[in-house]
């Protein structure tokens, strides 16, 4: 891994190497991209890119991080418990802007993407709990993993067909988790 992430040369280094692989995952799937081609796409030498990523999933992993991180700063995590509607509805919006799908076409039910939601469940209740008053549990860690993961199939594989009733279903989860 690379020591000075504050280096111009570094970020330069991992701006290239990011970029050249978006361009790939617009190509092909994420898991027929190789080192090799990656690092001639961003004009690098092979142990480069080991100087600054272990692999191509580790890659991906913060390249996915990275990008979804700036909707997430978007979004009012407030609104997942007292109004869930309006939250699913927000949320979608910030994601569509964004064009997630169009960024990376492989989210979803892949193979490769499988470890996707639990990439993302941390990040999601340390903002679930930032902006709730939600005591920190194990219960809570579990209600908040399986919020997550209906929100991660609801806006990624049902929103765009019946967004109405992925709407209904969501709150429907979300109330009968927090009903007290």
């Amino acid at each position: 891994m690379a020591k000075n992430d504050s280096d111009l040369r570094v970020v330069r280094t991992k701006m290239n190497i990011k970029n050249a692989f978006m361009e790939l995952i617009r190509k092909k799937p994420v898991e027929k991209i190789t080192v090799t081609e990656l690092a001639k796409a961003a004009m690098i030498n092979k142990g480069t890119f080991y100087l600054h990523y272990q692999d191509i999933p580790v890659l991906y992993k913060e390249v996915i991080l990275e990008q979804t991180g700036k909707g997430l700063e978007k979004v009012d995590f407030s609104l997942v418990i007292k109004e869930p509607e309006k939250f699913l509805i927000h949320f979608s919006e910030v994601f569509s802007e964004m064009k997630i799908k169009e960024k990376f076409p492989e989210i979803g039910p892949t193979a490769f993407n499988s470890q996707l939601p639990l990439m993302m469940s941390s990040e999601f209740r340390n903002r679930m709990y930032a902006g709730n008053e939600l005591e920190c549990t194990n219960e809570n860690d579990l209600k908040l993993d399986c919020i997550y993961s209906c929100l991660f199939c609801v806006t990624l594989q049902h929103n765009d067909s019946r967004p109405e009733t992925a709407v209904r279903v969501f709150a429907d989860i979300v109330r009968a988790l927090f009903e007290e």
